[in-house]
């Protein structure tokens, strides 16, 4: 079992996971200005997001983290996330992935 930190330097990573890991991706975000990363739909992980705000005060930009635990074995695939506002239906403003194969 291992926990594995990732953030947006490690974008289009190869991961090779086990069940019981645990990986985690922290991202800059501002969500003051409608902008959030959106985790697009994987069902080979268990997910808890969370925020942790910046040191400049109200409205600062600060840390989105997204925790995933692998939940089968035998699944590969990808983890797309999409930094945008939820209302816009153009493409995102950035995007992170990585790809991975749960063993």
């Amino acid at each position: 079992m291992q926990t594995i930190h990732l953030s947006e330097a490690d974008q289009g990573k190869q991961l090779q996971l086990q069940t019981g890991d645990r990986l985690i991706i922290t991202l800059s975000a501002n969500p003051t200005t409608g902008f959030n990363w959106i985790l697009q739909p994987n069902d080979h992980f268990k997910v808890v997001t969370g925020f942790s705000p910046g040191d400049g005060g109200a409205g600062s930009a600060g840390q989105e983290k997204f925790e995933l635990t692998p939940l089968q074995p035998g699944v590969s695939g990808m983890i797309l996330l999409q930094y945008r506002q939820p209302w816009e239906t153009q493409a995102a403003e950035k995007q992170f992935n990585v790809s991975y194969r749960i063993s």
